[in-house]
């Protein structure tokens, strides 16, 4: 059996591989890849090597929406959300929809989202839900600045990512699990929300508990 082939850092159509995240049904080599619209998803090694898959979804999307805005902050926004809550597959589905947060109806369609929450005040800001383990819908959703998130989560006010976990260090964003007394060093990322995806990628894969991400 051949050694299984090292592509983190390779690009691959508009897919950059981060990190092996295990290993299919079929023993094809899964990864995490982030996209160049900004989204994360994963997929075999075989898949993107190939050709057969290039984006994370966005590719087609593009060719199929007509509202002009495939490309902007807002649609990555909700294509996030959509995702996180209704694909199994998505790296942190088990924080979301594996454990019952939904999407309301209206939601599902991205002219509905925008004409409720608007415009991102700034590059800052990303949806927050008032109650954190309520739904997203136009009652619990607003645009948050790190600040409103730290509050919001109840974070140690002195973490500057906005995400449980991660922290500033080196001009980069540090990933950090820490159980049973036992710190796991995830590594450095130029992205915050990046870091905090690799993040929930070890709490899944090695079953533990989703209050380390509350």
């Amino acid at each position: 059996m051949s050694a299984a082939i090292d592509i983190t850092g390779q690009t691959f159509g508009r897919l950059t591989a981060v990190q092996r995240v295990g290993t299919t049904q079929h023993k094809k080599a899964l990864w995490l890849f982030t996209c160049e619209c900004g989204n994360t998803t994963r997929t075999t090694a075989v898949d993107v090597r190939s050709g057969h898959t290039k984006s994370c979804g966005c590719l087609d999307l593009e060719r199929k929406t007509d509202h002009g805005m495939a490309t902007s902050p807002e649609y990555r926004t909700w294509w996030n959300m959509i995702q996180r809550c209704t694909n199994p597959k998505a790296p942190n589905y088990q924080n979301y929809g594996g454990r019952g947060i939904k999407v309301c109806e209206e939601w599902r369609n991205f002219e509905n989202f925008i004409a409720d929450m608007g415009m991102r005040p700034t590059n800052k800001h990303s949806i927050e839900r008032k109650d954190v383990n309520g739904h997203y819908g136009a009652d619990n959703c607003i645009w948050a600045d790190a600040s409103t998130q730290i509050a919001n989560k109840r974070i140690k006010p002195t973490n500057t990512s906005g995400f449980i976990g991660v922290t500033a260090k080196f001009g980069k964003w540090e990933s950090l699990v820490t159980w049973k007394g036992v710190r796991h060093y995830l590594g450095l990322f130029s992205d915050p929300e990046l870091a905090a995806l690799v993040r929930d990628e070890f709490i899944c894969k090695h079953n533990l508990p989703h209050k380390l991400n509350n």
